[in-house]
């Protein structure tokens, strides 16, 4: 069921997951064009910092969870290697065994990935959210 909060949380979510993609494209460009920076490290420093920034926005503004950010980093961290491998396992199917064309093949792995890590980091990463808002006056209207 599409609750108010629900609705809030995919939208933020959205929002979070657009700014993490133009800092995974923006930073290096930006490292490399205009700081010299060659570009296989400007592309790791950018996908750190889109590891931080999702991490720390998911926690505080999407899910607005406390306590517990040890956990919640492992957690984060072990779904985010999983999916990635999951993502090329599903684009080699699609592209390789299917013959999508594959920047289309791309778009699809990336929209199925966005619900499932919407999903799972709802239900299992940032769990501990629940209990929290159930406990804290006005923890609802986040």
């Amino acid at each position: 069921m599409l609750t108010q909060r629900n609705l809030r949380q995919v939208l933020r979510y959205a929002v979070v997951s657009g700014l993490s993609a133009a800092i995974t494209l923006g930073v290096p460009i930006v490292l490399h064009e205009a700081a010299g920076l060659g570009e296989e490290a400007a592309v790791a420093i950018a996908l750190a910092a889109a590891f931080v920034v999702n991490f720390a926005l998911f926690r505080a503004y999407v899910f607005a969870t406390e306590g517990g950010m040890a956990d919640q980093l492992v957690r984060f961290a072990l779904v985010r290697l999983a999916m990635r491998g999951g993502e090329y396992v599903f684009f080699l199917l699609l592209h390789t065994l299917f013959g999508l064309y594959y920047v289309l093949a791309l778009l699809v792995v990336l929209a199925v990935s966005t619900v499932v890590k919407f999903l799972v980091d709802r239900t299992l990463v940032f769990r501990d959210s629940e209990p929290l808002r159930r406990a804290v006056p006005g923890a609802e209207a986040r």
